[in-house]
């Protein structure tokens, strides 16, 4: 109701009332003439805006927030990680493809002993790879093969003691499991390398898993960065034990 309208209303209140009142018979006191004279407000806005919850209460306003979206930075990166994961996974794939096809044609088994420890430095991006044959006869492991780095195998041939209390190369193949190792300096790892193999391999990172014949470990495979120092993971480790039983087929065929 607009405000001249509502102030008309309420000057013509008193006389409603007189003939209310004698109309049925109530006594009704005379309002209080500063009400009647009370001047009419325009509503204001209030310091608060009401929610949708009830119109008797209220919440105060909230602060807009800006929504935080990721950077081009970011998602760049984790694109370029993305399509590098994929592009070894490729490699990897055409690595096998190559060995497998080598099985069924070549016959020379040094050729295919080459290319599968060929396969561990390229494909599993290492510096270097070894094959280490135990001869228990004889109380020894012969490691006389690898790939890499010609530098890095310079240290070719050596042996090492068999079996042994300390010792990568004779655990893996006495226990028959894999072994990883990050950081040979780190006292988690302190008593698996032995004096030999820190002097003869130089290497703090290293890898090594079983190389199994008819059900019987015959030796082991070894992965290793002397270099770089960067550690095998765990998927590398997967593979290594695979390409482990490319070595298995070669050595049954010989």
């Amino acid at each position: 109701m607009a405000p001249d309208r509502f102030q008309d209303v309420l000057a013509s209140l008193p006389e409603r009332i007189e003939e209310l009142s004698q109309c049925f018979g109530i006594e009704i006191g005379p309002l209080p003439e500063a009400a009647l004279r009370e001047p009419v407000r325009e509503p204001v806005d209030p310091p608060w805006r009401w929610s949708g919850r009830s119109r008797g209460s209220r919440a105060p306003q909230e602060p807009v927030r800006e929504a935080v979206e990721p950077t081009d930075v970011s998602v760049r990166r984790e694109a370029a990680d993305l399509q590098s994961q994929l592009l070894r996974e490729q490699q990897w794939s055409g690595h096998l493809m190559a060995l497998t096809t080598a099985l069924s044609a070549e016959r020379d088994s040094a050729k295919l002993l080459r290319m599968i420890l060929d396969t561990a430095t390229t494909g599993l991006a290492a510096e270097r790879a070894l094959l280490a044959m135990v001869q228990r006869e004889k109380g020894r492991i012969l490691v006389s093969a690898g790939a890499g780095d010609p530098t890095l195998l310079a240290i070719l041939p050596f042996e090492l003691p068999f079996p042994a209390v300390v010792g990568l190369l004779a655990r893996t193949i006495a226990e028959e499991k894999p072994r990883c190792v990050a950081d040979a300096d780190d006292p988690l790892y302190a008593g698996i390398l032995s004096d030999d193999e820190r002097r003869i391999l130089g290497s703090r990172a290293l890898a090594t898993v079983p190389v199994r014949r008819q059900g019987k470990v015959v030796g082991a495979l070894l992965v290793d960065n002397p270099t770089s120092g960067e550690p095998v993971s765990d998927r590398d480790l997967q593979a290594l034990q695979l390409l482990a039983n490319f070595v298995a087929i070669v050595l049954d065929r010989a």
